[in-house]
């Protein structure tokens, strides 16, 4: 009974150090296979989901970011102002409407206009009455019947009303006032006030029922056609840059828009080290002076080894590739491979790592469904 009872206990312990070497074999072949990011057998690698390619050539479009605004030159905005003080009537206008040259903008109403077309008509009357006596004196003078002294003093005064019956009359006809109806005694209590350019507009100051001075602005009018873009890029990127250069640029409503460069600035900034860049914007846009834009000014292509984009993952801020280690009995290791983007469009990427890889198999389709969690 006891001879019996000390073979269970051998053959216990001999069973139980088995095990424990069956765990420690397993640790050490899961420790083996955590040095790889994913094996795949051939038949997963033939499925189709997963393709395999090599590092090839592909063009890039070699671009220079930057950022700037859009520039409307002083000569493109115009400031309306009424020209003639009074009360605001008929404003129905919104900011970013495009208006045409020679539009109605809105209606000055002042009792002053009336008083200044009666001093108008007045001073007609009262010119014809120098005129007439100009003439005479002249006429006398001439004759020698009047003294100079009086001639001139005609001659003076008339003169005088003249400039005085010219200039309200000017004034009038730039409020639009009809002359041939003041003279015939047929007066306006208003005016129209009239676009002066063809433009946006980009600022309304004041409203309906308002008063407004001569030379208060009443609404802002800019002419787009004229705007360009002012971009800064650094003094290093500048040799790059030629005139005629493709300009891509996207507004802050995310509207994407396109230019040419123009001219570069022969100065460099001291505090930024950066030059300033002029693009001639293509088209129409309708964005006020000032709008911050971020560009892409498009200076060449060039040729890089490459993957195709697909081929790129990341986790986090960290960008690498799978690829293939090695081939052991139908077994396919791959391991993750950290890399700096130098360089991508929609299409292809090349990195700082790319002649490294030149006899690598790298998985270009599908490495993302072997992604692993965190």
């Amino acid at each position: 009974m006891l001879h019996r009872f000390l073979i269970l206990i051998i053959l216990s312990a001999l069973a139980l150090a088995g095990c424990k070497k069956q765990g420690a074999a397993g640790e050490e072949a899961e420790t083996t296979g955590s040095e790889y990011y994913a094996v795949l057998s051939e038949q997963q690698l033939g499925s189709g989901s997963i393709k395999l390619n090599r590092v090839k050539p592909a063009d890039f479009t070699e671009v220079i970011e930057a950022s700037g605004n859009i520039e409307i030159p002083p000569s493109s905005q115009y400031k309306v102002s009424p020209l003639f003080p009074g009360i605001i009537k008929g404003v129905n206008l919104m900011v970013g409407l495009r208006i045409e040259k020679g539009q109605y903008l809105f209606s000055i109403e002042s009792h002053d206009l009336i008083t200044m077309q009666q001093d108008f008509a007045s001073l007609g009357e009262q010119l014809n009455y120098l005129k007439n006596d100009y003439e005479r004196q002249l006429a006398l003078y001439k004759e020698n019947v009047n003294s100079e002294k009086k001639y001139l003093k005609s001659e003076s005064d008339y003169k005088s009303q003249l400039a005085n019956y010219n200039g309200m009359k000017k004034k009038l006809q730039l409020l639009g006032i009809n002359i041939a109806e003041v003279i015939k005694g047929e007066y306006k209590s208003s005016f129209k006030v009239t676009a002066p350019i063809s433009g946006i507009i980009s600022g309304i100051d004041k409203v309906n029922g308002s008063y407004a001075s001569a030379t208060e602005p009443v609404l802002m009018l800019v002419n787009n056609q004229d705007a360009h873009l002012s971009l800064n890029v650094f003094e290093n990127d500048i040799p790059k840059i030629r005139p005629g250069q493709s300009v891509f640029f996207r507004t802050p409503d995310g509207s994407e828009h396109r230019a040419s460069v123009h001219l570069v600035s022969p100065s460099i900034d001291p505090d930024t080290k950066a030059v300033e860049v002029h693009a001639d914007i293509n088209g129409r846009i309708n964005y006020s002076d000032q709008t911050y834009v971020t560009a892409k000014i498009i200076t060449g292509i060039v040729k890089k080894n490459a993957l195709p984009i697909n081929a790129l993952l990341s986790e986090g801020e960290e960008n690498f590739i799978i690829v293939l280690e090695k081939k052991d009995n139908s077994q396919n290791y791959f391991v993750k491979y950290p890399v700096k983007v130098s360089i991508k469009d929609e299409h292809n990427f090349s990195c700082t790592e790319i002649e490294k890889l030149k006899d690598k198999l790298v998985i270009t389709d599908g490495g993302i469904m072997l992604q692993k969690e965190e």
